[in-house]
């Protein structure tokens, strides 16, 4: 019984997936490194490439993934990534204020509304989600 859990325990350790957190490890300082190649449709992002993710929906230049997943406590179900810029939108199902409060108390980020290239900001998307995305300024 031992060396089944032995080998379980070992199995588990070897099943990593990558997380969003590890996807985007600088997404607070407004640094992604998730784009779509036009010519191919290759999506770069270990996250995307090790889930053989494809879009759920696309139009135009529009990559949605629907997702179910957290980042940083805030469940996703979106994530949404045009191509060939390195910007990137989740989409999540609670109300701004909620998503402002749990930013701020899981990792002291005090997120803002409206635009900006150096930081993450938040829009509300109707009544109970939220927008939590980073539009970097060097593109």
């Amino acid at each position: 019984m031992k060396r089944y859990i032995f080998l379980l325990n070992f199995f588990s350790l070897c099943v990593h997936a990558i997380t969003l957190e590890e996807q985007y490890p600088d997404f607070f300082d407004c640094k992604t490194d998730t784009y779509i190649e036009r010519d191919t449709g290759f999506i770069h992002g270990e996250y995307f490439s090790e889930r053989k993710m494809t879009p759920c929906k696309q139009e135009d230049s529009v990559a949605e993934f629907c997702v179910k997943d957290t980042f940083h406590g805030l469940p996703v179900t979106r994530i949404v990534i045009p191509d060939p810029l390195p910007v990137v939108a989740f989409y999540i199902d609670l109300p701004l204020y909620k998503v402002k409060s749990i930013l701020k108390k899981n990792i002291g980020f005090n997120a803002k509304t409206g635009d900006s290239d150096t930081e993450p900001t938040i829009k509300k998307d109707g009544k109970d989600r939220t927008i939590l995305m980073c539009v970097p300024g060097d593109q």
